[in-house]
């Protein structure tokens, strides 16, 4: 019992973590404009986020095996719900134009900055717990245990920006901070630490066949860049494309997201476990569906059709990025698993610094250009796909 509320503890954690990055990315890109800053501006303060928590996880994963995971987790989440609060407070300040441009920008930076580096070692810390909870056997489905946190988390987040950004924004970043104050709270009383497990350190890097597994990372980090440019985008489309407010644009972005948040979680949890194809053949189908996802939101000439190719695009992904990292295992040495993790992990960071960066500087040059570069890409890995086939390692 006590085991399994520690369990609970750890996913209440994540959840409320997950709501928060989800909610940020949504809300950010049309809130700066109500607040006067530029889609550069605000897809710069995105990025810079990633490259912080980029930098800050693989610190965190060292201070974990001397601190604890449990620290390292209560610390994260503190700093989370802190942010979360801060953002509240400047989006307040900067619709109501109490505050410069400039000063809020930079406080903005401060509260991403705080964010990235006191949150970055709640990713390697649970993924620490589940290494050392669970068994060789059962260590996939420990880590599927942090997917559908973070899984759920995403569409909860998205959902919590369609419902509260018609009274204002800064409403939904104080419930997300509350949420994961709540999150704080019941780690702190039901999170124990656990005992560690004596395996390499993650810094060893030997028994990666970087031949085998490149084509894999290059797959990470090009689906979690383009899902960044659109995350950046999406609201700015449908204030620019179909009218709406920036209110407006905020809550309905949040519908468009949830869509396709819940369309990847669908795809995880009753498609890439039932078909029984090789990964690259799923990669294939996965990356091929994105890129008609991408083409139909440009092409939508209403709401429900946006959305509808938002989900199209996201349970593409759903399929994609899971059996990507199937094929990454299968490649993969067994003695290591856990550090092909870590890399892989990377490679999200790179592709989340990326994706809202490229989705501005590609928006100003066309509204739907984003869309174009991203069904290519997608249809790129679907080609390249088809040349690979797999080989277990070890």
């Amino acid at each position: 019992m006590k085991r399994d509320f520690s369990r609970f503890s750890l996913f209440f954690g994540l959840l409320s973590r997950a709501m928060g990055h989800a909610f940020l990315l949504a809300a950010l890109p049309p809130l700066g404009r109500q607040m006067g800053l530029g889609d550069m501006q605000t897809g710069m303060l995105l990025s810079l986020g990633a490259a912080g928590l980029l930098l800050a996880a693989p610190a965190w994963g060292r201070v974990s095996e001397s601190w604890g995971r449990r620290p390292v987790i209560l610390t994260g989440l503190l700093c989370a719900a802190l942010a979360s609060v801060a953002y509240g407070v400047l989006a307040q300040a900067g619709v109501s134009g109490s505050m410069s441009i400039g000063l809020l920008f930079g406080l903005f930076v401060a509260a991403r900055l705080m964010q990235a580096f006191g949150g970055g070692g709640i990713m390697p810390a649970a993924q620490a717990v589940m290494a050392d909870t669970t068994s060789e056997q059962k260590r996939s489905g420990g880590m599927g245990f942090m997917g559908a946190a973070f899984g759920l988390g995403a569409v909860l987040g998205a959902a919590t920006l369609m419902v509260l950004a018609q009274f204002g924004t800064h409403w939904g970043f104080y419930a997300i901070g509350l949420l994961t104050v709540l999150g704080f709270l019941t780690c702190f009383a039901g999170l124990k630490e656990p005992q560690r497990g004596s395996g390499a350190s993650p810094a060893d890097l030997t028994g990666i066949y970087w031949g085998k597994v490149w084509p894999c990372l290059t797959v990470t980090i090009l689906a979690i860049l383009n899902y960044g440019i659109l995350q950046q985008i999406t609201g700015l489309r449908l204030q620019d494309d179909f009218g709406f407010t920036g209110r407006e644009a905020a809550g309905r972005a949040g519908g468009a997201l949830t869509a396709s948040a819940l369309a990847m979680v669908l795809a995880q949890a009753f498609v890439v476990g039932r078909l029984p194809w090789e990964p690259w053949k799923l990669v294939r189908l996965g990356a091929s569906l994105a890129g008609l996802g991408m083409l139909s939101v440009a092409w939508a000439g209403s709401y429900g059709g946006f959305a509808l190719g938002m989900a199209v695009v996201g349970f593409g992904i759903g399929v994609m990025l899971p059996s990507n990292l199937a094929a990454m295992s299968l490649r993969t040495g067994p003695d290591a698993q856990g550090k092909i993790a870590g890399v892989n992990a990377i490679g999200q960071g790179l592709g989340m610094i990326g994706g809202p960066a490229v989705g501005a500087s590609l928006y100003q040059a066309g509204i739907v250009a984003p869309y174009f570069l991203g069904a290519a890409i997608y249809w790129t890995v679907a080609l390249g796909a088809l040349l690979l086939r797999e080989r277990r390692v070890g």
